[in-house]
């Protein structure tokens, strides 16, 4: 069975999230590291690789993983764009999703 468009729809919209929150955080991370500002900088240096995680388990996502959990606790402790991260939340786990990710693996012949 194909990969319903579903998760490939939340899957696009959790790599859209960890890119523009992985510049955002970046940015204000160069930008409080130039200011002097120390424990801003490391604030959103760890902020930037939360949202490089994000982006990193959305590619996960749409290839097969089953990183649902991740992202929706990721998303919950407010390292989002609600409006994407709702969306996503929901499409991941409509029926067509948790029936794709309930299937067992393909079997592979050597």
């Amino acid at each position: 069975m194909p990969r319903p468009g579903t998760l490939t729809a939340a899957a696009v919209l959790w790599i859209i999230t960890g890119v523009l929150l992985t510049v955002s955080y970046g940015s204000a991370a160069l930008r409080a590291f130039l200011d002097g500002n120390d424990v801003m900088a490391a604030v959103a240096s760890v902020l930037t690789v939360a949202a490089v995680v994000i982006w990193q388990l959305g590619r996960g996502l749409r290839h097969g993983s089953d990183n649902r959990t991740a992202l929706t606790v990721l998303s919950l402790v407010g390292l989002g764009l609600f409006p994407l991260v709702l969306a996503a939340i929901v499409l991941q786990y409509v029926p067509a999703s948790r029936q794709w990710f309930a299937m067992p693996p393909a079997e592979t012949t050597p």
